[in-house]
């Protein structure tokens, strides 16, 4: 799903993809049901305000530039052009800096109702200008003594969202102070203009001059359990009321035919075009959803005819592939009202290609397929083969780690952990996958792994309690080597002594610790960890404080990609950094990304090798590659191969014994995964002391060593229940929101 805000554009924070979303539908500004104890005063639907102003009339309350009204001009105009409740609004000047104004002072002692024991709330809503400014005022009120405080939990900002209106996020924010001047009740509003932009994936605030509108205001006292959220998250649930509403109407629909019947029932606009499969906004008008636009499920793609599956096609639809007809070979119809045609595959078409077609009754609908090699592009030369047990595939993403004849998948997740009890790895020499077992009792969520002391090294996180008389459960870091054959724990770690969801890294000898949460804080600091010592020794910082971040080490640098900042939820953050070791400090510097196509989510993966970095990512513009290499200086160069035709999200790279291995995400396979290789010069690997081959590793436990000690004994279901009271994965959630 995509969103769109109130003013029926697509909303700033929204995900999109010309491929992989379907369809628009509002998510912005939704009114939700929300904590009892976190409830929140609403002027617009209260019936007992002890006071409203709406600017709906030429007695509205006046603002001035000074509080002595005497002293100051008068300011702001009433605006029909932005509104929240009625048909006006207030529209007043901010700047960046914070142009402060203040209200007449208005005796509301003599209000009815008036109480004077009674805990008072103040709420009003702000816009900004345009279809996506925010706008800002933060809101001080009068005191008996003359002075102005800020209301609440000192946190008393109301920002608007996304060209919309917003209120405070918090009911705390919302209460006066108990000294309150309510016999001269007086607000001083600091007006900033301001703009969201999302340089790294997720929203940041940029102030600036510009207009600030404000409406809504109310004191009163009642409150409701409900706030105003937005994000694909409230998109969503538009889109099951309209299934709802379609199973209604067409009963008799399957279910394949009924998400068509969604995806096909849009009104096109061009603010949508390329954003999403049906480029369109969610109309459930009935003269809509009784003749849907053609919707494309699926293209099997031979040498010289393409077959295609969908529904709504009509009776004498046409297609083109790339902007080429293709002729229709034959035609067949299905009971459940699914069509398939085939079709004549034009010459010379060959990467993502568009399928398209066009019924007579309503218009054109589409999806894009992987047409096979480019002429004149280069490809990674090995596809290799994945496992075929499914559970592989519900980790969001894996770390690789090259040790002995193996790759190891470490779990590495973006939006809500499965908890892993064997890792996979696979063999580079004979191509096949196994999995190792993990100690007894021992689970693993999105954990780091590095080879260090001539063993795999890993730090993940278990649960338990340390003390036996202790309320809450508490997270237990579990710090596991692996020489081959036998498991052994390194005690004593916990979140509160090691950073979650850290990268791991070995560079010319050096354990370092890069980002991670610390303490329920996102960091950016590059750590030298001592196991012996359990002691953490700051050595730099990154630009950004990520969690999950990918690191690889070599030639004395650090290559730090991806991992999520705390704002982001829209998928792995883009651009590279560079760390470069001076004076014993770690110093970052952002890599260009002239030429790449740096709106993608999918993040970079990078590895060291001989004389330098490869990493893979986002492509280019002109489309050419989605590799590159990277010296000791300078910057990204494309390389002469690429991985794929399709967007890489996720993804993850490793190095080792002569290629350069990609394993990402995508949607153009039938995992939804691609594991590819290409021969580069890399350094040599480390291997084990004892090695344990396939043929004696069954994926038993017996297989692995008894050198674990302080292990945690918990079942799989209460192990999720422990983290959810820890609190631990609460930030990983998979959803679309913006708190």
């Amino acid at each position: 799903m995509d969103a769109a805000n109130a003013y029926g554009l697509m909303a700033a924070y929204s995900c999109y993809g010309e491929r992989t979303t379907d369809i628009v539908a509002p998510g912005s500004r939704i009114l939700s049901t929300w904590l009892t104890d976190k409830a929140l005063y609403y002027p617009e639907f209260s019936d007992n305000n002890l006071f409203y102003e709406g600017f709906e009339g030429s007695d509205s309350l006046k603002f001035y530039t000074s509080a002595d009204p005497s002293k100051g001009e008068l300011c702001g105009e009433i605006s029909g052009k932005k509104v929240y409740n009625g048909k006006n609004s207030l529209k007043l000047q901010g700047t960046a800096e914070g142009n402060a104004v203040y209200s007449e002072p208005v005796d509301l002692t003599q209000a009815s109702g008036f109480d004077s024991s009674e805990a008072y709330r103040f709420s009003l809503n702000v816009a900004g200008e345009g279809g996506h400014s925010c706008g800002q005022a933060e809101v001080m009120v009068r005191l008996t003594d003359g002075s102005f405080a800020l209301l609440g939990d000192g946190t008393s900002l109301a920002r608007g969202r996304d060209g919309g209106f917003n209120s405070f996020n918090t009911g705390a924010a919302q209460i006066l102070p108990k000294n309150t001047d309510y016999a001269n009740f007086q607000l001083c509003l600091t007006l900033k203009g301001l703009d969201m932009v999302f340089p790294n994936g997720h929203g940041e605030y940029v102030y600036e001059d510009g207009p600030v509108y404000i409406d809504n205001l109310g004191i009163g006292s009642t409150t409701l359990p409900y706030n105003y959220s937005d994000g694909t998250s409230m998109a969503t649930p538009m889109i099951t009321g309209a299934v709802a509403v379609l199973a209604g109407r067409y009963p008799d629909d399957s279910a394949a035919m009924r998400t068509a019947r969604t995806i096909g029932s849009v009104t096109k606009y061009d603010e949508f075009k390329d954003k999403c499969v049906s480029d369109g906004f969610i109309n459930l008008d009935q003269s809509v959803t009784d003749n849907p636009y053609p919707v494309v499920n699926a293209a099997n793609i031979a040498e010289d005819t393409v077959t295609i599956d969908g529904y709504f096609f009509g009776k004498n639809p046409t297609v083109t592939i790339d902007g080429k007809a293709a002729g229709i070979q034959s035609s067949e119809a299905f009971e459940d009202g699914g069509q398939r045609l085939v079709v004549s595959r034009p010459a010379d078409v060959s990467g993502m290609a568009r399928v398209s077609v066009t019924s007579s009754e309503k218009g054109e609908g589409h999806q894009s397929y992987d047409f096979g090699k480019v002429k004149n592009v280069d490809y990674f030369e090995n596809t290799l083969p994945l496992p075929e047990d499914p559970a592989f595939y519900d980790i969001d993403a894996y770390q690789m780690v090259g040790y002995g004849d193996y790759l190891y998948c470490i779990p590495h997740y973006y939006t809500f952990p499965e908890l892993v009890e064997k890792l996979w790895r696979f063999n580079v020499n004979t191509k096949a996958w196994d999995q190792v077992t993990l100690p007894e009792n021992t689970v693993m969520f999105n954990a780091t792994a590095v080879v260090w002391q001539d063993k795999l090294l890993i730090y993940s996180y278990n649960t338990g309690v340390e003390d036996p008389a202790a309320a809450k459960p508490v997270s237990i870091g579990m710090i596991l080597t692996y020489d081959g054959s036998t498991w052994t724990q390194t005690p004593g770690w916990n979140d509160k002594t090691f950073p979650n969801s850290a990268a791991l890294v070995n560079n010319d000898g050096q354990l370092l610790a890069v980002s991670g949460i610390f303490n329920n804080t996102f960091n950016n600091t590059v750590y030298s960890v001592s196991l012996e010592n359990h002691t953490l020794t700051p050595m730099g910082n990154t630009l950004r404080a990520v969690s999950g971040p990918l690191v690889s080490a070599g030639h004395g640098q650090l290559i730090v990609t991806g991992g999520l900042e705390s704002g982001n939820q829209n998928g792995t953050l883009p651009g590279v950094e560079r760390l470069t070791l001076d004076n014993g400090v770690y110093v970052p510097s952002e890599l260009d990304m002239t030429g790449i196509k740096t709106g993608n989510l999918s993040g970079f993966a990078s590895a060291a090798v001989k004389d330098g970095f490869m990493l893979v990512g986002p492509e280019t513009t002109d489309a050419s590659t989605d590799t590159y290499t990277l010296g000791t200086s300078g910057g990204l160069t494309p390389y002469k191969k690429r991985v794929d035709n399709a967007a890489l999200a996720n993804p993850s790279a490793a190095a080792y014994k002569g290629q350069f291995y990609v394993l990402a995400r995508t949607y153009t396979s039938d995992s939804n995964f691609i594991f590819k290789s290409t021969a580069v010069q890399t350094e040599e690997p480390v291997n084990p002391d004892n090695p344990v081959n396939p043929d004696n590793n069954n994926s038993q436990a017996a297989n692995v060593g008894t050198g674990i000690t302080d292990t945690l004994p918990l079942a799989g279901a209460a192990v999720l229940l422990l983290l959810c009271a820890a609190g631990i994965m609460v930030w990983a959630r998979k959803k679309r929101k913006l708190d």
